[in-house]
């Protein structure tokens, strides 16, 4: 992280800007490219491997980049053993970035408050479609909840989601809701 925020001229606002835009963008990276090769698209799958090298390159995640360029040697050649490390360079990756990006100064000029209930829905919202800024409306809605909802059940979503697994991660925003209903808030 130092080396690349180091390449940016020490912005880590913008730092972070391209740390959840990596996210954003790739997540579901390992995701896409076997779906490529269920449709027998090879190439697709290869160019996909190739941009997450380069995106993780840019923002220091090594280990992806590293990851990512022998699963696009091994997809090239015809294999798909390297998908296994690169998911988990990748998950890896994630759980580091959410935590380097909440302590981001651009979270400093983030709202003092948000508004709980919009925070859910964004989640429920990018969970639904599968979409990777879901980490990112985790993350406001940590803003946002402050001491409102309880932080394992918080920590049990990220983990979810680090996984991709957007079921189980709608399941414990469901327990989120439940439990704040049970509460007395809305």
């Amino acid at each position: 992280m130092a080396a690349a925020q180091d390449r940016l001229g020490g912005n880590r606002r913008l730092h972070a800007e391209l740390l959840l835009r990596f996210v954003a963008e790739h997540a579901d990276g390992t995701t896409a490219v076997c779906a490529s090769l269920r449709a027998l698209r090879p190439a697709e799958a290869v160019a996909a491997l190739h941009r997450l090298k380069g995106a993780a390159r840019i923002v220091g995640a090594h280990a992806v980049a590293e990851a990512a360029a022998r699963a696009e040697d091994d997809v090239s050649h015809g294999g798909t053993q390297s998908l296994d490390a690169l998911h988990d360079a990748l998950c890896d990756a994630i759980a580091s970035i959410s935590v380097h990006v909440a302590v981001a100064p651009a979270q400093q000029d983030a709202p003092a408050v948000l508004d709980v209930d919009r925070a859910l829905a964004d989640v429920a919202a990018a969970l639904r479609t599968h979409d990777a800024s879901a980490m990112d409306a985790i993350r406001q809605l940590r803003h946002a909840s402050r001491h409102e909802l309880p932080p394992e059940q918080l920590v049990t979503l990220e983990q979810h989601l680090s996984r991709f697994d957007f079921e189980r991660a709608r399941e414990a925003l469901d327990e989120i809701v439940v439990a704040r209903r049970h509460a007395g808030v809305r």
